[in-house]
């Protein structure tokens, strides 16, 4: 199962959606799996603001597309199916009170884009064989 089943409007203008993927594992215990998604679009005032170069913004329209995604999952195993909504409200009460000021803030869209934009163009270096 997945649905939205909240959104939370940001000061920042952004917003979160919390999508239910919780399942039932075994008899009436269940899963509950909540996946919080914020999406961020790449404009040209995200990249002002951000002051990235021309090299920097053409890499992040290459590798990252029109948009950069925070995503954090949120769960509790063993939840009886009579106290199922009951948990999903309260774990995304939780992620509201301590992660959305967070998400909130005016430059969160800025550190996101440069912090996905540092990952994407790190190059990995892996061990050399032995001899």
């Amino acid at each position: 199962m997945t649905e939205i089943i909240r959104t939370e409007h940001l000061e920042n203008g952004l917003k979160i959606e919390f999508f239910d993927r919780s399942n039932r594992y075994y008899g009436d215990f269940h899963r509950v799996f909540i996946e919080a998604v914020c999406r961020i679009g790449l404009t040209e005032e995200i990249f002002a603001q951000a002051g990235v170069t021309d090299e920097q913004r053409r890499l992040a329209r290459e590798r990252l597309g029109d948009e950069v995604v925070f995503s954090r999952n949120i769960e509790q195993m063993g939840v009886a199916g009579d106290c199922l909504e009951e948990v999903k409200r309260d774990l995304v009460d939780s992620f509201i009170r301590t992660t959305a000021p967070y998400l909130g803030k005016p430059d969160f869209p800025c550190r996101l884009l440069k912090r996905e934009l540092e990952k994407a163009v790190q190059v990995r270096r892996f061990p050399s064989p032995g001899p």
